[in-house]
């Protein structure tokens, strides 16, 4: 094999490329500080502090506690993906592999929000956003989104899925808005569903 060399986008802190790659080796960080496998790591710190009994990471966990309803499957257009039996979704690990109901969701990022999960200071550094695409910044980890540009009571941040899944918080209005179309082509329509749900909760809220 001949010697491979891969050039940087950009000096370290002057702006953001997202790869999954980033998440799996951070997998892989947690994997060595913890001294046990992923999985194990979000039990331990996450799953079991803040009672998420029906979130786990297959194929590696199951729920703490089965839910009466089954995993939604997951949609690339047409075909349909059942996450608890294709082997292939391991690759993403920790790049966004769990299995989570919204209500799960909300405690994690409440947790997060109200400074349970790390300091003030940290988050301060998690949310030192640069611009990802039009309307969207990105941090540590969290994206900032920003419908319009300039009316700061719209702007959230949080994270968005490849399965059209959403988890955001609005400062402004103290609105959280979690949910998933599990469509994999639905992203657009993810994003303007965002949108049109915060101008309503805004215009509620100033009545």
């Amino acid at each position: 094999m001949g010697n491979s060399k891969s050039e940087p986008h950009f000096p370290p802190g002057e702006d953001c490329y997202y790869s999954e790659f980033g998440y799996n080796l951070l997998g892989l960080i947690i994997e060595s500080v913890t001294d046990q496998p992923y999985h194990e790591a979000l039990k331990e710190f996450l799953f079991g502090p803040l009672e998420m009994a029906h979130s786990y990471l297959p194929p590696f966990s199951e729920p703490a506690v089965d839910s009466e309803l089954p995993t939604a499957p997951f949609y690339i257009d047409e075909t349909k993906i059942d996450v608890d039996t294709v082997p292939s979704l391991s690759a993403f690990y920790a790049g966004g592999q769990t299995v989570n109901t919204a209500e799960e969701l909300f405690k994690f990022h409440r947790a997060l929000v109200e400074g349970e999960l790390v300091s003030d200071e940290t988050l301060q550094e998690m949310r030192q956003w640069n611009k990802l695409w039009q309307g969207i910044d990105y941090g540590y980890g969290f994206v900032r989104i920003r419908p319009f540009p300039f009316l700061k009571r719209f702007h959230s941040w949080g994270g968005l899925g490849a399965s059209s899944a959403f988890i955001v918080y609005n400062p402004s209005i103290d609105v959280y808005l979690i949910g998933t179309f599990n469509q994999w082509s639905y992203m657009r329509k993810s994003m303007m569903f965002l949108f049109r749900t915060l101008r309503l909760i805004s215009k509620v809220k100033r009545a």
